[in-house]
């Protein structure tokens, strides 16, 4: 896009065709107009999302002392029947999980590793 035109640029700047250097300047305003748009709308996406999310930020540390306490407490409702606050926090389990996760994970490696080693077969029978 900015290649094209600094290309069309050089040659308007060595033609004297009014059709060209207009073409050209329409281009340019075109293209100014659109990265000024999307920088703008941008700065401003950021700015709100900074200052809607600020009073969040500002509140969150109360809310979640509240809302642990009160797990604490057994007032909660994040805790249903038949679990405990230790179960909010169970490192086993996720352990566990991510442990299963990781064999999953090289189960899929040693299949796909496998598929390579039988394309490369492939490939080098053929030569």
């Amino acid at each position: 896009d900015t290649a094209l035109l600094i290309n069309a640029l050089s040659n308007v700047a060595r033609l004297t065709d009014t059709d060209k250097t207009s073409a050209v300047i329409n281009a340019l305003v075109s293209h100014l107009s659109y990265k000024w748009r999307s920088n703008f709308a941008r700065q401003v996406a950021t700015k709100f999302n900074c200052f809607f999310l600020l009073s969040f930020m500002e509140e969150f540390n109360e809310y979640l002392r509240l809302e642990l306490d009160k797990v604490y407490s057994g007032t909660s409702t994040l805790i249903t029947a038949g679990n405990s606050v230790g179960s909010l926090f169970d490192l086993r389990e996720m352990s566990s999980k991510l442990e299963e996760a990781e064999r999953e994970l090289e189960r899929e490696l040693d299949k796909a590793m496998f598929k390579k080693k039988m394309l490369t077969d492939i490939i080098e029978s053929g030569k």
